[in-house]
């Protein structure tokens, strides 16, 4: 009876010492597998700990310490655009806007144009002459005198806004032996009598026609006129011959520099 308990005690005995031999075997093979399994620091980054389960038969759990955080990555390449999307859906169109009130009606301009325009067209219709000294010219037929700036009286023409103007006049001899000398001439607030041009016709025996023009700024009040020169002869009739005219050509609306 005794040796039946001996016995059984040997192998309750044999059966531990073989189980836990068996537990020892699982748990170091178990752990050989999960570090061949073990992923990388990178993919471990950011968590507290990493839980190694080895499961046996008894249900044994270990616990392995977190490993090094890897370094920093480099940025990846940009990818490409995509493509653009739909075109969206137009909207309705928004209602009208409510007329303004409509405005006053302005004060009439001043128009510049007809106040600004000056021209004269005169002819005399006999002739003039010979003097011992220079006489003006005076012409008694007036075809346009817009401004009334040609006299009548005196034969000269006074400017009645300064500006740019352009005049011409004409000259001819009869056919004696005398000559015609005939000058434009311009007489201002500072001087009178300066010659601008003249024209002549020479002592031949027979009938001459001649002309001359020029381009002038005048200033308000400037006068331009005729001379005949001393001893010198106008012939002319009523075929006006002898002429005498000029017209502005651009004001002088700004003041001079």
């Amino acid at each position: 009876m005794v040796v039946r308990v001996r016995s059984s005690k040997l192998s309750v005995v044999i059966f531990s010492l073989l189980l836990a031999l068996y537990v020892r075997s699982s748990f170091s093979r178990s752990v050989v597998e999960q570090s061949r399994t073990r992923r990388s620091p990178e993919e471990d980054f950011g968590t507290c700990s990493r839980q190694c389960n080895v499961t046996n038969v008894n249900n044994i759990t270990v616990l392995a310490p977190q490993g090094t955080p890897g370094q920093k990555g480099h940025p990846g390449e940009r990818g490409s655009r995509g493509m653009p999307g739909r075109r969206g859906i137009q909207g309705p169109p928004g209602v009208p806007g409510v007329p303004g009130p409509r405005g006053l009606k302005g004060a009439p301009g001043v128009g510049i144009l007809p106040t600004m325009v000056v021209g004269f067209s005169v002819a005399r219709s006999s002739g003039m002459d010979k003097s011992d000294a220079d006489q003006p010219v005076v012409y008694d037929i007036v075809h346009t005198n817009i401004k009334k700036a040609y006299d009548v009286r005196t034969g000269k023409f006074v400017a009645p806004i300064g500006g740019l103007y352009f005049f011409s006049f004409t000259a001819m001899k009869g056919n004696d032996r005398s000559g015609c000398l005939l000058s434009l001439m311009r007489d201002t607030f500072q001087a009178t009598g300066e010659h601008i041009v003249s024209v002549y016709n020479g002592p031949r025996g027979d009938y001459t026609s001649t002309c001359n023009s020029a381009v002038l700024t005048l200033e308000p009040g400037d006068e331009i006129w005729v001379r005949l020169g001393t001893g010198s002869q106008l012939f002319s009739d009523e075929n006006n011959y002898v002429t005498f005219s000029g017209f502005l050509i651009q004001p002088m609306i700004m003041p001079k520099p």
